[in-house]
């Protein structure tokens, strides 16, 4: 009867990923993160090639091997790779599901996988085509996996096919993945005291098949496609500031971000050493992702993800165990649940009135969003008057769902075409330019059908004048490097975050 339980009960969670994702779906044109890795798929399907191109041209710098596993399946639209993404997202859920209904109960299983699958970070990477997604989601499971059979103490063979994917993330992802699965086992094996447990892991086992992997994917490449592809298994990516990587840890792990600390207090106050023990992976792999987030040489978006399902897993533990903190501070959960509340009241009503604020006007379907979560605000300082605590979790879990569909369906349908409809219009000119590492740009132009002539940073125009189609943060700062060294005019240009622009070169009279 428990069994039947525990799987009808993860059939819901799987339906409630499909509820939640599906939605972010359906826009059918590429979002700017998506245009030059759809492409590059698309291009893939066209021969039978180890290296991913991009307007004829290999792509340098981004990992061969995830380009080539993305399009493994054979999918050509943009619907179908996204709904990829959405399955390879109810894996993770499922994944986090078994994993805390191994180590605890049912109840736990339930509350952290839903707690997963509502967070920003796991949104946004598993409602989209991206290159963190097969890395991230095979070091949650890889860690995941080797976390039970640890815990547990089963057969150890089942230590193999978490090595395996632990390599494919590497492969796929870059040293930080190996890093965080490394260093993971070896900080589980020491806290948990029992440094005689490095001999029953398979520990050899697992270097010697990590090591396999790497060492023929890489040989692979370096003998079929040369030095400069071969590296590209292992970029290195642009340096990105320590503010930035943390407001990217704070974004991603929302809207659950502040109860960690409750639950993290309550885990290590437990006057249970069983709790403690199986409390510790969970713990372990949450500051890991943290940690390569911040600290690595390079940087990955996909790095913020890893961590989320694991701190997803100590708070929803916590929750379904009553919430419980130490008598001296037990009055401080109330502020960190209308902390995580508000919050999120606070960015959904954002969200969903910021269209209305810049139009000065607001119909019916915009209007319903913003009574709602404005009402759902004023009944959730009703439940944390009257300690309803439960419940305030459970408003906040149904006002995502609520968010997400608002802004899918009201928000976000035609704002992948406006950047296409820029980009279309620029490609009017000719000869055209573009950057060989701006992806982005290439893949608008490779959409829009033009094959365009892929440049280094440093061309300067010789004889006749040429049009440069770029995407950039800063537009005077391009401008001013570009003048430094040539003749330039700004033809055209559209904002919507970075900036598109075509800007003619020509030599300084």
């Amino acid at each position: 009867m428990r069994s039947i339980q525990s799987i009808a009960l993860l059939i819901c969670v799987i339906l409630c990923s499909l509820i939640l994702l599906s939605p972010l779906a359906i826009e059918p044109v590429p979002w700017r993160g998506e245009i030059w890795l759809y492409q590059a798929i698309v291009d893939m399907h066209k021969g039978l090639s180890l290296v991913p191109s991009l307007n004829g041209l290999p792509i340098i710098g981004q990992n061969p091997v995830n380009i080539l596993l993305l399009s493994l399946p054979g999918l050509f639209d943009i619907l179908s790779l996204r709904l990829m993404s959405i399955l390879m997202g109810c894996i993770v859920v499922s994944v986090v599901f078994f994993v805390s209904y191994s180590l605890w109960d049912l109840k736990s299983a339930l509350i952290s996988s839903i707690l997963t699958l509502t967070s920003l970070g796991f949104i946004l990477t598993h409602s989209t085509i991206n290159t963190s997604l097969i890395p991230c989601s095979l070091s949650i499971i890889a860690f995941s996996l080797f976390s039970v059979v640890y815990i547990k103490e089963s057969d150890s063979w089942w230590y193999i096919p978490a090595y395996v994917f632990a390599g494919i993330s590497t492969i796929t992802g870059g040293w930080s993945f190996l890093a965080f699965f490394a260093f993971g086992i070896v900080l589980l094996v020491l806290l948990d005291l029992s440094p005689k447990r490095f001999l029953k892991i398979r520990a050899m086992s697992g270097t010697i098949i990590i090591a396999l992997i790497l060492v023929t994917v890489y040989l692979t490449y370096r003998i079929s496609a040369g030095h400069a592809i071969a590296s590209s298994l292992f970029p290195d990516l642009e340096p990105t500031g320590m503010f930035s990587r943390l407001w990217l840890f704070v974004k991603y792990s929302l809207p659950w971000i502040a109860l960690i600390i409750p639950a993290w207090i309550y885990a290590e106050t437990t006057q249970d050493r069983g709790v403690w023990r199986t409390l510790l992976p969970a713990k372990i792999a949450f500051l890991m992702g943290a940690v390569i987030l911040l600290f690595s040489p390079d940087y990955n978006e996909g790095y913020a993800v890893v961590g989320i399902p694991f701190s997803c897993m100590i708070i929803g533990y916590w929750m379904a165990h009553g919430f419980v903190l130490p008598a001296k501070i037990a009055s401080a959960r109330n502020i960190f649940l209308v902390l995580t509340g508000g919050i999120l009241m606070g960015s959904a009503i954002t969200a969903v009135s910021i269209n209305p604020l810049k139009t000065f006007s607001i119909s019916i379907p915009e209007a319903v969003p913003i009574i709602f979560f404005i009402i759902a605000a004023l009944f959730m300082l009703y439940l944390v008057k009257n300690r309803f605590t439960s419940a305030i979790i459970y408003l906040c879990i149904g006002s995502v769902f609520v968010l997400t569909w608002s802004m899918a369906f009201l928000h976000l349908p035609g704002k992948a075409e406006r950047p296409l409809e820029a980009v279309r219009e620029m490609t009017t000119y000719a000869p055209l330019l573009v950057y060989r590492d701006d992806l982005m740009m290439r893949g608008y132009i490779e959409h829009a059908g033009i094959r365009p002539v892929v440049v280094g940073r440093q061309v300067v125009p010789i004889g006749q004048s040429a049009y440069l189609a770029a995407t950039t943060d800063d537009l005077d700062k391009l401008m001013e490097g570009l003048n430094s060294r040539m003749k330039t005019d700004l033809i055209t240009s559209y904002k919507d975050g970075d900036t598109f622009a075509l800007i003619r070169l020509s030599m300084p009279k």
